[in-house]
Parts: C-alpha cells; structure tokens; sequence
C-alpha cells in the first residue's frame, strides 16, 4: 500500500469497450474512511468499482488498490486484490 493508502486513483479515465464512461477521475480512500458512491443510473458507478476490483483494464491515468498496480495487476493476482478489498 502506498502509505496509509487503500486506494488511489490519479488521472484514470473509465472505459466500458470503448466507450468513455468516466474522465480524469481522482481519489483517494483511505485505510478507516467510511466512502459512499453515490450519483444517477448510468453515471458510471458500476465501472468506478469495476475498474478498482480488477474487472476493468485501466489503461489511462495512474491506480492503486491494497499495493497492487491496477495498470500492471495480472489477472492471476486479481483474486488476492479482491480478498484485501
């Protein structure tokens, strides 16, 4: 983890196939914060999440998720990003 860091997302844009879902997303969560995800059907929650737990390739911007590189995360390693979510 990179510091107290549980997840940090910096410059990632979300794609669903091809389609742009979300732009030049940042955050940031800490180990302990309480977050809540919320906005309208189609804003791109799913895919935020998606893109976090591994089931989305991040191919813009920079991520990290419990010490694991999204951008370089394997998909044998996927399973243990999951079990640390």
């Amino acid at each position: 983890m990179i510091g107290n860091s549980i997840i940090k997302l910096n410059g990632v844009d979300v794609f669903q196939q091809k389609h742009l879902v979300l732009s030049n997303v940042n955050l940031h969560v800490d180990n302990g914060d309480f977050v809540w995800l919320i906005g309208q059907t189609g804003s791109g929650k799913s895919s935020l999440l998606k893109l976090i737990y591994g089931d989305l390739i991040l191919s813009i911007g920079e991520g990290h998720a419990c010490g694991y590189d999204l951008k370089k995360i394997t998909t044998r390693d996927v399973p243990f990003l999951r079990r640390k979510l």
